[in-house]
């Protein structure tokens, strides 16, 4: 017979598969765990609370992959690495997640906006911010799944946009507060410069990390089969480029 999970061939009668050590159910176990075997429990597959997780997790992103389209990899024995996981899985949910929070915070702008007196100008520059935030991090969730080359590029770009931005926009406030208040603009923003750069360098050190994983990674150099969207990175194409742990399949 064939294993129900990875296609390979297994002795009649297996508990287990030898090639992805997945439990085997046979008709006849099945049979007899639908039958109302009280000694099973809650179970009967015999799986690790770990398996389960990734099989859920598996479900997921199939379904995710056929809602964009995304055409499912016909080979039947894939190397782990081929597939979304790892940290690489973690930082484009991460992404997805925060797509929305933004997509909530806008919302509850708007419901909130109705009900006491703020500047529409100052709400429309936060519904803005908020949407473009929303759709930056489901861009990059849906590049990641589509195995899209411009992906690291496009991160980039949004790092060094939002990070202008924000120490633009803190200028701005900061100038326009200590002129209308004066020395009460520090019940509103500390004047206090050396908090505000470790928070940047904090900032600036994570994204650092972050790109640095993208461009080092055995696993995301594996997963998307090419070197191309290091070729295209601002900050990585001149670097030492990761060897796949499997040979790119052409």
């Amino acid at each position: 017979m064939f294993c129900m999970y990875c296609g390979k061939e297994i002795p009649d009668y297996a508990e287990f598969c030898s090639y992805c050590g997945k439990k085997i159910l046979t008709e006849i176990g099945a049979g007899q765990n639908a039958g109302g075997n009280n000694n099973v429990g809650f179970n009967p597959t015999g799986e690790s609370v770990s398996q389960m997780a990734g099989n859920l997790f598996e479900k997921v992103d199939s379904k995710i992959k056929e809602k964009l389209n995304v055409q499912q990899d016909s080979f039947p024995n894939m190397h782990p690495f081929q597939k979304l996981g790892g940290f690489l899985a973690f930082l484009a949910y991460y992404r997805l997640f925060w797509a929305g929070v933004a997509a909530i915070d806008a919302i509850k702008l708007m419901i909130g906006s109705s009900q006491i007196d703020i500047p529409f100008l100052f709400i429309f520059a936060l519904l803005a911010l908020y949407g473009v935030a929303c759709f930056c991090n489901a861009k990059f969730f849906v590049m990641i799944q589509k195995k899209d080359a411009g992906f690291l590029r496009f991160r980039e770009k949004v790092l060094l946009i939002g990070w202008g931005a924000a120490v633009l926009v803190f200028l701005v406030i900061y100038a326009y507060m200590k002129s209308k208040l004066g020395l009460y603009v520090s019940y509103f923003i500390s004047p206090d410069l050396f908090y505000y750069v470790m928070v940047g360098l904090a900032g600036i050190g994570y994204c650092a990390l972050e790109i640095l994983y993208y461009g080092k990674s055995v696993r995301v150099r594996t997963y998307f089969g090419s070197d191309e969207y290091l070729r295209r990175s601002i900050f990585m194409h001149n670097r030492v480029y990761p060897v796949p742990a499997v040979p790119d399949r052409t």
